[in-house]
């Protein structure tokens, strides 16, 4: 539906962003553009618009909650890169998808302060 409102839209500002292509219900393929525009009573724009500013606010609750729990991402990261740890071995360490490890990393979700800890562990026993 979307799509198809976009394809028709006569939007002077609309922008292809990007290709899509699969098969159709009967197994045909198919595929066209993905578009963006600057429209804003466009209400698809609108929902993206919404989109990200909820992603945006999430975000910074996940850093507000990280600095309550005195958790440094930063740090973190530069004491995983020292002790020469990808970001799959910090996963694999807590026992946490790779999806999951990133979210924490780029403070998507607030990180617990005990994996936060066991990582922090983890990495300055590697470097000694």
């Amino acid at each position: 539906m979307k799509i198809k409102q976009c394809t028709e839209c006569l939007e002077p500002t609309k922008i292809a962003t990007g290709f899509w292509d699969g098969k159709d219900k009967s197994g045909k393929p198919t595929g066209g553009y993905l578009y963006d525009c600057n429209n804003p009573s466009c209400q698809i724009r609108q929902e993206k618009l919404s989109a990200e500013n909820a992603a945006i606010q999430k975000e910074k609750a996940a850093q507000e909650e990280n600095r309550k729990n005195g958790i440094d991402i930063t740090k973190m990261k530069k004491t995983r890169a020292q002790a020469e740890m990808t970001m799959r071995d910090c996963a694999e360490v807590l026992g946490v998808s790779m999806s999951r490890y990133c979210d924490y990393v780029y403070e998507r979700e607030p990180m617990p302060p005990q994996e936060w800890q066991r990582i922090m562990a983890i990495a300055k026993e590697d470097q000694q």
